[in-house]
């Protein structure tokens, strides 16, 4: 049965901002990329072809997340049909705001 908790503004800083995202650690992903390129010398190249399937599967296993554009808070276990993608343009904005208030 899927959570019904609507998620529609930041606990933390009230905004209303949010976008989703996959729930993978970054680093563990770049990792992989990395010792996939390291082995390709050894593999001709097949190691980045194996990279490339687990990359895949993780992209269909891994759930998503929603993070506040302002404060960077994460949520999970909410609905998130409502929540937007990541918007680059909206990211800057409190990026500048964030740089400018120091």
């Amino acid at each position: 049965m899927k959570n019904e908790r609507v998620l529609e503004i930041c606990a933390i800083c009230g905004s209303s901002d949010l976008y989703r995202m996959k729930d993978f650690n970054r680093k563990l992903g770049l990792f992989i990329l990395v010792l996939g390129i390291a082995l390709s010398f050894f593999t001709y190249g097949v190691s980045l072809l194996l990279v490339t399937i687990i990359d895949w599967w993780l992209y269909k296993k891994v759930g998503e997340l929603a993070v506040c554009y302002k404060c960077q808070a994460l949520y999970r276990g909410y609905a998130l049909d409502n929540i937007p993608a990541f918007n680059l343009v909206l990211f800057d904005h409190y990026r500048s705001r964030v740089r400018a208030n120091g």
